[in-house]
């Protein structure tokens, strides 16, 4: 396995088909929550990710570095009671 490991290929698989939705990259990622699809964790770095990937394109979300700044972005958030709020109050929204 690569060095993300198990998870970070199914994270990585999920983003990918999340870019499938051009008009909203979000629309998909409901679609797998509403499915049951994606474990929270998952669904937190999926979410991470499609925002860094409709911020900063395509071409960079499938590189090693992209997929590292997004898991410590997460573990930034995660780190800090106003960024757990932060990204409890985004999710919501989309469930």
């Amino acid at each position: 396995m690569n060095e993300l490991g198990e998870a970070g290929v199914t994270a990585r698989s999920q983003t990918n088909a999340i870019r499938v939705n051009q008009s909203n990259p979000l629309v998909p990622l409901k679609e797998l929550v509403r499915q049951g699809r994606l474990a929270p964790e998952q669904f937190r770095k999926a979410f991470v990710r499609t925002l860094l990937t409709e911020a900063l394109g395509e071409s960079l979300s499938d590189s090693l570095e992209f997929q590292s700044v997004s898991d410590q972005i997460l573990q930034t958030l995660e780190a800090s009671e106003a960024g757990r709020d932060l990204l409890a109050r985004a999710l919501a929204e989309i469930k």
